[in-house]
């Protein structure tokens, strides 16, 4: 029966995760990165992890068990590796972050080409010796370009290849002025990149508002998170040593009322992310069903 109790409690805090599940899925596209370079879908979850979000699993797991062993508190063995992996995530609000990097290293790049094909340079050329300027940000999608160019596929379908590895709307204008450019090669070229760089520059700078605006909202979360995070590690930490104050808490019914705390507490934590997450403009150039 006490095994089973337990598997309950776990379960319930689950719940919680699920809806952290629902609002995460998508943040890698959100974020702006190249998803498909980045993240091969044969390669395992843990090998498309970042050096961070291994340590933070890792030490997610040691802290829970070492906490199970000194309160007996069996929620703790899920609770700890979730806070680990999700808070960092929910509380850090680097998915605008990385949308804004991500932008500015669009703008630099667009400036850089628009200067190398204002001097009549080859559109292919421009871009082959672009790759000095690319940002740490758009470095490695702009280094697939180059490669699909070198590699004679059609510049075209390499370009369209680079707007699916951005995957911004503001990647999609530029990507469509080099389009027309390397069907027609006609003049121009040049000021229409400066006009799509000066537009990018006016979008980071609302970016930067927005998140400017958050951020007094979001430091009073961290405050109360912290906090809530605290109490219920004094508690567990306390629970060995405080007599009969916490024994409660250490039976099946108290676990499945702190599973249920923390459940809910993770589901508002969530919801939080999910309605302050960056809402992506719609794409216009999407590679029409069957392409390669």
């Amino acid at each position: 029966m006490m095994p089973l109790i337990g598997a309950v409690a776990i379960l319930l805090a689950g719940l919680g995760l699920i809806s952290l599940y629902l609002g995460l899925k998508g943040v890698g596209r959100e974020a702006g990165r190249a998803t498909r370079t980045k993240n091969n879908p044969g390669r395992s979850w843990i090998q498309n992890l970042d050096k961070v979000q291994r340590r933070n699993i890792i030490l997610g797991l040691i802290g829970g068990l070492a906490l199970y062993v000194i309160s007996g508190w069996l929620i703790l063995l899920l609770a700890v590796p979730a806070a680990a992996i999700f808070l960092p995530v929910l509380l850090g609000g680097q998915g605008a972050k990385r949308v804004i990097g991500q932008l500015e290293g669009l703008e630099i790049w667009t400036r850089s080409l628009a200067g190398s094909v204002a001097g009549d340079a080859n559109l292919e050329q421009a871009i082959i010796h672009s790759a000095r300027s690319a940002p740490e940000s758009i470095r490695e999608p702009v280094q697939l370009l180059i490669a699909r160019i070198q590699s004679r596929i059609p510049t075209d379908d390499a370009l369209q290849a680079f707007a699916d590895d951005i995957n911004d709307a503001s990647a999609d204008v530029i990507v469509a002025h080099l389009k027309l450019a390397s069907r027609q090669r006609g003049a121009g070229l040049s000021r229409a990149l400066g006009d799509a760089a000066e537009s990018i520059h006016d979008e980071i700078k609302a970016r930067r508002q927005i998140e400017a605006d958050r951020a007094k909202p979001r430091q009073a979360t961290r405050i109360v998170a912290l906090v809530t995070i605290g109490f219920v590690l004094l508690a567990a930490l306390s629970s060995p040593i405080s007599g009969t104050f916490f024994d409660a808490y250490r039976t099946p019914v108290g676990q499945l009322i702190i599973a249920a705390f923390l459940g809910a507490f993770a589901a508002l934590l969530g919801w939080q992310y999910q309605l302050a997450k960056p809402r992506p403009l719609p794409r216009f150039l999407i590679r029409r069903t069957g392409e390669a």
